[in-house]
């Protein structure tokens, strides 16, 4: 459907394309009921009422209308060709002025040098009015207190009676939605479905399933809209695209939905980052704009090459102005928009910005004023006008995601500097740089960031988040130039039943896809230690596998932080190109159903991998029981037979295996679904058994343009063994198709415009067989309950200890019955946990569902129990001794530990204590301790002084360093000494000993202070270190054996006293006097006299007469001498010179000279 100023173009066409050839189906078979016992003749044994059976005999039975509902299928040839060509010219231009893709599109809005992204900016604006008909969105908590009509704005409060209102004011009030905060707090358990089950277990024939198991249409006047999906996530209202850092907590429980939002409008624009929250995937509520758009941005100047992209051209051109998201329409705004990008849960704190701090990377978008940069215009350069830019940025949750905060290296998070600027794209378009995945190699202990320019990936590495540097590309290679690649993501996958890692390529392609318009597809290949991923093969970049064969499967990411190795992808459920023309209001845009995917081997598809991808298990928690009993889960077909499934709805899961006998294989087999009343609408999902195609075809959907190719999308398998499993997830206005368990997959929106079908109900299900017989085997038909509750409640369990909210019971039903939920069994699992039950207004006998569009609101309060004990504390005091070089001194100082006590309250649930104050048992102070005297040591504390303590303080520790005394110093004397002794041969003492005067040394002694132990220095002499000569005295008769004692030269502190001794022995014939002999010793001038008195054997020596030398009278006298020891007498001459001298020696005598006697 496309529209673009003409009229809307319709044709009544008549046939359904199947495969290569166009047949009718058999025009006089009538249609039989699938469920009821009998099927030859329906209208006799079919127990539906007369408005339903009305409603089925107009199917096949008449001609007329026979040939104009879908009893013929058309070529499939043409529709395989046409499945991968472009739209028509007239309509290609129509699209791409209704809804280009949303980044290209801000980007090409603010250019004013591309013409052809200029045109594109032209999107399909929505009308005001019905713009401000839709804010039904969250009004404050005083607001909704005042009022029970959920009080929005006064002009939209109309159409908004459901809006979201305070939960404490809710039961008050019997308003709608609970508070979205409330919602964060306590959605930690799938939504409980209570009364489809009921219903559908009494279904005794499926013919009454219209009456008693049709409970898949909401009555909620908010989320029941045309065209609102009920079991697929949108925003209540305002413009939905790209999922955004889809992430599960595992601390709250609660998966993460971000998204690109326009706060504004259902319109694209002013994207900024909205957010759901959901406890299993399925069941979500909207609790606001996460990230909004980033305003009061400063001014920028820089430059930059683009390679590629419309400035291409110009070399280097300068950006320099204030950010702008207004396309130069007036002055700048100052304000950058909030792109796609992905979450990273930083468990470890790597980036160092909090413990399980929440990370959004994202692209800022934005215009600036652009200049050539060729030094015109006064410097600034030649003006090209206003184009885009594109940058990747980082934000922060330190409160589980609820609300973020802008990072900048610089600490201005008002004004944030990006981690990756566009400087850094290496080349490529500054409008195209976007998208930024952020994922973790646990083998390399790396983080990846995946980010898209135009026409390649770029992976930058980290190692904190914070810091990124390029690591390797990943270049395009099949469809250049088709649209650029967007929301790329890495994924880590093992293939399965082995334990090979292979890391996935996803990325989405805006133009050019196996459908119409935008897709999906993926790489298989690995990742090296340097961060460079490789293809698996030469032919893995040239034909890139399809991730989702349909028109609608668009910027899928997968969930990060998933337990137990979960790989869950979740995509936006729409087209680029036809965005316009979906006429939905007051919201544009849902999501699709979560997928896991597996990759598994297989020979069927590039290099041997594909990815299946099937809805995740959690949505068992909507699907009410199979309506189809046993006994009609199995059909056959005959050829050309259309078999009605007695089940008519719009929301429901149907699945069956066909089977066929290749000796009379159909050309096609599947369902026929969405069927009007007339059977002139309707939906075909099936398999081509011709070409080998799944598909589902949309020609007679009653949207007036749909034709080739749009109408037919298809996915090839393989089906050798004949057969073939497909599996439909039917929505208001979407339909999401598997083979084989998620072999293939083909998403589609639809739209049954009633403009064209009028009030026609579109619930009818066939199945067919198109020529040949089929077996239908398994069949099953399950109700999904919407996501948007009729009749609900919420059980809020409260803890008043803490005020937060511990979990909440979601409670759902129809109206008038009476919920079977009681709280008996939470209250006893809560009271095992400490809590203390204080109040309780839930009913006891479950609450009734009476109360349409209104979420009864019930509270069980809690307090934490306590128990008290007694504690006890005591502070010790010890005294360390020690060395200095800290061994042990003396053994330690250990007082006497002092008590304390104190009481102990104990929180039951936490575990938390609350403590009374210490009470002393007895004493508070310690006593001085006085350090211990060690001998040659001195302690650095002479005592440790008294300590007085409370039952706070610590044990206390002193420690007594003792540093060794310094020796003690004293000076050392040591004398050498020459004694000369003079003796007779007999050894009798001749004449006193000579003594020298001593020769003194000194030295140092140092005396270690402990041990007594001396250390000594060098000997030093005082003065001389020589004893001169000693000439041996002259005994008259006697002659010396040594006349001299020799001198002695360097005596030092080892040389020995000296001791020598002179003997003298007699002199033979002496010369002897009766009265005096003497002689004179001319070299001493010393005069020896004898014994005057005749003692002739022991003469005496005189030494004090001198006279002068040479001195000597030549006169002579002749006197007698005795000779030593002999008594005979020896005639000598003596002078007259000798004479007068011993005359002289007389007088002085008598004056007092001392006469020596010489024995």
């Amino acid at each position: 459907m496309y529209k673009s100023g003409k009229k809307w173009i319709f044709a009544n066409i008549v046939v359904v394309t199947f495969g290569l050839e166009t047949i009718n189906l058999l025009p006089n078979v009538e249609a039989s009921n699938v469920g009821n016992v009998n099927t030859e003749n329906v209208r006799s044994t079919s127990t539906t009422n007369a408005d339903s059976t009305s409603k089925s005999s107009t199917s096949i039975t008449n001609a007329d209308s026979t040939s104009k509902s879908s009893t013929s299928i058309t070529n499939a040839d043409s529709t395989s060709k046409s499945s991968t060509s472009a739209a028509n010219a007239d309509s290609t231009s129509k699209s791409s002025t209704s809804a280009t893709n949303a980044d290209s599109t801000s980007e090409s809005s603010t250019s004013t040098t591309n013409v052809d992204s200029t045109s594109k900016s032209s999107t399909s604006a929505t009308n005001t009015d019905s713009t401000s008909e839709s804010s039904t969105s969250t009004t404050n908590a005083d607001s909704t207190s005042k009022s029970s009509t959920s009080a929005t704005n006064t002009d939209s409060t109309s159409e908004s009676s459901t809006s979201t209102t305070n939960v404490d004011s809710t039961s008050e009030s019997s308003t709608s939605a609970a508070n979205a905060d409330s919602t964060n707090k306590s959605s930690v358990a799938p939504a409980k479905i209570y009364s489809t089950g009921e219903n559908s277990t009494k279904v005794s024939s499926v013919t009454n399933t219209v009456e008693t198991t049709s409970s898949d249409v909401s009555t909620s006047e908010q989320y029941n809209e045309e065209y609102r999906n009920q079991f697929h996530y949108s925003p209540s209202k305002n413009w939905m695209n790209d999922p955004n850092g889809v992430f599960y907590d595992d601390t709250t429980g609660l998966y993460n939905l971000y998204y690109q939002y326009n706060p504004d409008g259902n319109q694209w624009g002013n994207m900024s980052w909205g957010h759901a929250v959901s406890t299993d995937m399925i069941n979500w509520k909207e609790v606001g704009i996460a990230i909004p758009m980033l305003e009061n941005q400063g001014k920028e100047d820089f430059t930059y090459t683009n390679t590629t992209g419309s400035l291409s051209s110009y070399g280097q051109v300068r950006y320099v102005g204030v950010p702008t998201t207004n396309g130069g329409n007036g002055a700048p705004d100052g304000k950058k928009m909030i792109f796609s990008g992905s979450i990273y849960v930083d468990k470890n704190n790597v980036s160092g910005l909090g413990k399980n701090a929440i990370l959004a990377f994202y692209t800022a978008n934005y215009s600036i004023g652009t200049r050539i940069n060729d030094g015109k215009d006064n410097g600034l350069g030649t003006w090209l006008g206003y184009t885009g830019i594109q940058e990747q940025q980082l934000a922060y949750s330190l409160d589980g995601g609820k609300t973020f905060i802008q990072y900048s290296s610089d600490g201005n998070s008002s004004d944030p500097l990006p981690i990756i600027p566009v400087t850094a794209s290496r080349g490529g378009d500054a409008a195209n740089f976007r998208d930024p995945n952020v994922v973790y190699d646990e083998k390399n202990k790396d983080f990846y960031m995946t980010v898209v320019s135009d026409q390649q990936a770029l992976i930058y590495k980290s190692k904190d988040l914070l810091h990124w540097t390029y690591s390797s590309n990943i270049v395009r290679q099949n469809d250049v130039g088709d649209g650029v690649w967007e929301c790329p993501s890495l994924i880590p996958m093992t293939v399965a039943g082995t334990n090979d890692q292979k890391w996935v390529f996803c990325v989405s392609v805006q133009q050019g896809t196996h459908a119409t318009g935008s897709g999906m597809q993926y790489y298989v290949g690995t990742m090296d230690a340097n961060g460079k991923w490789s293809p698996e093969s030469d032919q893995t970049m040239i034909n890139p596998m399809t991730m989702d064969y349909g028109e609608d499967f668009y910027a899928g990411i997968p969930f990060a932080n998933l337990k137990d190795g979960r790989t869950v992808m979740i995509a936006w459920e729409s087209n680029w190109s036809y965005t316009g023309d979906s006429n939905t209001d007051p919201w544009y845009g849902n999501m699709t159903l979560p997928r896991e995917l597996t990759l598994v081997k297989n020979t069927n598809s590039t290099d041997g991998y594909l990815l299946e991808n099937q809805v995740v298990p959690e949505i068992s928690h909507n699907e009410q029981n199979n309506v189809i009993p046993v006994q009609s889960a199995n059909v056959n077909l005959s050829a050309n037979e259309l078999k009605k499934v007695n089940y008519s709805g719009h929301q429901y899961k149907i699945s069956a295996t066909f089977s066929w006998n290749k000796n009379n294989e159909p050309k096609s087999v599947g369902f026929k679904l969405r069927t009007s009343d007339d059977g002139k609408y309707d939906m075909f999902v099936g398999y081509d058994l011709t070409t080998k195609l799944l598909f589902v075809q949309r020609l007679n959907s009653g949207e007036p343009n749909m034709g080739n190719p749009r109408d037919h999308m298809n996915a090839y398998v393989d089906t050798e063994d004949g057969t073939i499993t497909i599996t439909v997830y039917v929505d208001e206005t979407s339909v999401e198709v598997f083979a084989n368990d998620g072999e293939k997959s083909i998403t589609q929106n639809f739209f049954m415009r009633p403009e064209y079908i009028g009030n026609q109900d579109t619930g009818d299900i066939y199945l067919y067989s198109q020529d040949g017989k089929t077996a239908v085997t398994n069949l099953t038909v399950n109700p999904i309950s919407s996501i948007w509750k009729e009749n609900s409640a919420e059980v809020l369990y409260v803890d008043d200890t803490t005020g937060d909210v511990l979990s909440v019971q979601d409670l759902y039903g129809q109206s008038g019955t009476t919920d079977s939920y009681r709280t008996a069994d939470t209250i006893k699992k809560y009271e095992a946990e400490g809590y203390a039950l204080v109040s309780d207004n839930y009913p006891k006998m479950g609450t009734v569902y009476n109360q349409s569009n209104v979420i009864k609101m019930y509270k069980v309060h809690f307090i934490h129990n306590t128990e008290k004990s007694t504690e006890f504390k005591t502070v010790n005091e010890i005294v360390h001794y020690i060395y200095k070089n800290g061994k042990k001194a003396v053994d330690d100082y250990a007082a006497t530990p002092i008590k304390f006590t104190r009481t102990v309250s104990i929180d039951a649930v936490t575990g938390d204590k609350t403590y009374g104050a210490w009470t002393p048992v007895k004493g508070t102070s310690f006593a001085a301790v006085v350090s211990p005297i060690l001998k040659g040591y001195t302690a650095d504390k002479l005592q440790i002084d008294k300590q007085i303590v409370n039952g706070n303080s610590k044990d206390l520790s002193s420690t007594v360093v003792y540093t060794k005394n310094s020796p003690v110093v004293t000076t050392e004397s040591k004398t050498i000494n020459e004694i000369v002794h003079y003796v007779y041969k007999n050894g009798e003492k001749a004449a006193n000993d000579y003594v020298a005067i001593p020769i003194k040394f000194t030295r140092t002694v140092s005396t270690d202070a402990v041990t007594g132990d001396k250390t000594y220095g060098a000997w030093t002499a005082v003065k001389e270190t020589d004893f001169a000569a000693v000439a041996s005295p002259i005994i008259k008769g006697y002659t010396p054996n040594q006349t001299t004692i020799t001198k002695i030269n360097d005596v030092n502190e080892n040389t020995p006293n000296i001791v020598k001794t002179v003997i003298y022995v007699k002199n033979e014939g002496a010369i002897t006097s009766a009265t005096s002999s003497s002689s004179v010793d001319s070299n001493n001038q010393s005069i020896i006299y004898g014994n005057s008195e005749g003692d002739n054997s022991n003469p005496k020596t005189v030494t004090n007469a001198v006279i002068r030398k040479g001195a000597v009278s030549n006169s002579k006298v002749s006197v007698k001498e005795s000779l030593p020891q002999t008594g005979e007498e020896r005639s000598d001459s003596i002078s007259i010179l000798g004479i007068i001298l011993i005359a002289l020696g007389s007088i002085g005598s008598l004056f007092g000279f001392r006469r020596k006697e010489i024995k």
